[in-house]
């Protein structure tokens, strides 16, 4: 009777071992978005719909074959996943990756270390321009473990979840940004001659690794039209200029200097071009690569006045002062120097 009795026993408990082993543990998930300057609850630029937690299993494919999976959050605060026993790497960003516009695309997401973030380009002449990126924010772990004994934790209950240790490395990530706002400022004599202002910036990263953070650059420059401009004083010719566009930061590569190019539309037509300087001439071009700090994800560019003078033409005519929609123009293609 004893032996029958211990067998009873001894087999009640591998087949809750059997049992725990193709189970999953429910793994609390919680975003800290206080690093992105993004409220969940009122997300005015739509940057964040959803969150999504990518896994990596290093010793196996628990997932139908696969080593991978996205789990997607639809509620970005608080959720829980369910994870397979496994040791893994994590990635997190802000959004689903199918949630990203025609700008961008993800590469290398079957791995943890070969997941990259990419920005598509556009053909315009001889040059390959880079789109703006949307919005993107990331959280790296490269250790997890799910054991078998947080399954058995996890399956007693939501109390039991929130007082072991284990099963929190995933609560309260804190994603942080890897995109940077840039500003461009040109301060300009005879502003007022000026209908619009192109210009291009290269030396910016295209893509981005998110494990390693390295970046490259295989495109030319991205273009953007100065949107915004302002006179000195109602009665000035002179003014500035300005424009606030997203990248991806400075590029890693050596031969890429941050070089700005401008091109203007004149109000009239100027030694038979609308364009300053007239064709042949290049455009007006700086070396701003002094000015490329990392602060806070953000970039300012700014060219002092002095540096760019345009024709003193229309004199009678020009923009009021305080006009901010300048610059909806058709952007024109620029001439940039080959690094």
């Amino acid at each position: 009777m004893l032996c029958v009795l211990l067998i009873a026993i001894t087999s009640c408990e591998r087949r809750e071992l059997e049992d725990v082993l193709i189970n999953t543990a429910k793994i609390p998930v919680s975003f800290d978005w206080s690093q992105t300057g993004i409220n969940p609850d009122n997300d005015e630029n739509g940057d964040l719909y959803r969150g999504s937690i990518w896994l990596y299993c290093v010793d196996g494919t628990p997932f139908n074959g696969n080593s991978y999976k996205e789990y997607i959050i639809n509620y970005p605060i608080l959720d829980t996943i369910e994870v397979p026993v496994g040791k893994y790497k994590v990635l997190a960003i802000n959004n689903a990756i199918s949630d990203y516009s025609d700008n961008v695309v993800f590469k290398g997401t079957e791995n943890w270390e070969s997941f990259e973030y990419s920005v598509k380009w556009s053909n315009k002449s001889n040059n390959s321009y880079m789109s703006e990126p949307d919005f993107l924010a990331i959280w790296l772990l490269d250790e997890f473990e799910v054991t078998a004994e947080m399954v058995l934790e996890s399956s007693k209950g939501l109390n039991t979840i929130k007082s072991a240790a284990s099963l929190q490395k995933m609560v309260g990530i804190q994603v942080v940004p890897i995109i940077y706002t840039c500003t461009v400022t040109a301060h300009v004599a005879h502003l007022r001659s000026a209908k619009s202002a192109t210009g291009v910036f290269s030396g910016f990263a295209s893509s981005v690794v998110l494990s390693s953070g390295e970046k490259k650059s295989e495109y030319d420059g991205y273009i953007f039209s100065f949107d915004r401009h302002k006179f000195y004083d109602p009665t000035s010719k002179d003014g500035y200029m300005q424009c606030s566009f997203v990248t991806l930061g400075k590029s890693q590569e050596s031969s890429h200097n941050n070089e700005l190019s401008i091109l203007f539309t004149l109000n009239e037509t100027l030694d038979g071009s609308m364009l300053f300087p007239t064709p042949p001439n290049p455009p007006f071009r700086f070396d701003v690569s002094s000015q490329m700090g990392t602060d806070a994800n953000r970039l300012n560019i700014e060219i002092e006045f002095g540096k760019i003078e345009l024709p003193d033409i229309n004199a009678e005519g020009g923009f009021e002062p305080d006009i901010d929609d300048w610059g909806d123009e058709d952007i024109i293609d620029i001439p940039i120097n080959k690094m």
